[in-house]
């Protein structure tokens, strides 16, 4: 949404008899986020009274499952959660959380499409972290997460593994606290047990590329890597694992050793 359609939205709110006298501070509110770029350590919650900030949290109640609202959850094309990776989206994340940011609770350029580990789980009410630039990554003024910006990194016993995520080495020097802040707090429970299957699956996979298309264990993993981030996307919890196996050998070389098996029927 451009912003000329967000402050349209925003003047249709402010005909209501119970903001009036509002105006001037909320779109100030909202010029501040769009110059700030969402960034917690740039924005500080505005001075509204504890009761225009209830009937601000009120509204997104009202509307979230209609109108503009319903269509940014719904948003086309999204490979997989702008925040985590998951491959579920179906719920609104608020960038900048509506407690302490009541005005900015139905700003659409705050809402993201994102799965609902990401709205009611790992992240709980962290924003950022103890000093700038800690911060989440924002999907829509943080170009950097438009390319590959982690990758899993897997712990041996290989047999028992654990999965650690890390920032990939292309990331800009200037955005890697940023990344990591936000690498450190995204991930939840069902993170790791869904690494774990990923795992569990992945000689599978190199040993069908290799067997059924005839490809060299390198194509074969090259094949696993652009599958997963076109039908997952490149920050997706596939690909991210994938990559990570990929440029580390001892983690390669216990997923080429299953995969060079007969495969158990």
């Amino acid at each position: 949404m451009t912003d000329a359609k967000e402050d349209a939205k925003l003047t249709s709110i402010l005909k209501k008899p119970a903001f009036a006298g509002q105006g001037a501070a909320w779109k100030s509110a909202y010029t501040d986020y769009r110059v700030a770029r969402g960034d917690p350590w740039a924005l500080s919650p505005a001075a509204f009274s504890l009761s225009i900030k209830q009937k601000q949290l009120a509204l997104y109640d009202n509307r979230k499952n209609g109108g503009p609202l319903k269509r940014i959850r719904q948003t086309v094309g999204i490979l997989c959660c702008p925040m985590c990776g998951s491959p579920t989206t179906g719920t609104l994340d608020h960038y900048l959380p509506r407690d302490q940011y009541p005005e900015f609770s139905v700003l659409p350029c705050n809402l993201v499409p994102a799965c609902g580990l990401c709205n009611s789980g790992a992240k709980g009410k962290i924003f950022k972290g103890g000093a700038s630039p800690e911060r989440f990554l924002h999907p829509y003024f943080d170009t950097v997460a438009g390319q590959e910006i982690w990758r899993v990194s897997v712990q041996p016993r290989y047999e028992a593994a654990t999965f650690v995520p890390v920032a990939s080495p292309t990331v800009p020097a200037a955005q890697l606290p940023a990344v990591r802040f936000h690498l450190a707090n995204v991930f939840g429970p069902a993170f790791h047990t869904q690494m774990a299957t990923y795992w569990s699956t992945l000689a599978d996979e190199i040993r069908d590329n290799v067997e059924d298309l005839g490809l060299s264990y390198d194509n074969a993993w090259k094949l696993a890597q652009r599958s997963a981030d076109r039908s997952l996307g490149v920050n997706g919890w596939r690909s991210a694992l994938i990559r990570g196996v990929f440029a580390d050998p001892p983690a390669r070389a216990y997923v080429d050793g299953l995969a060079a098996k007969p495969k158990i029927p």
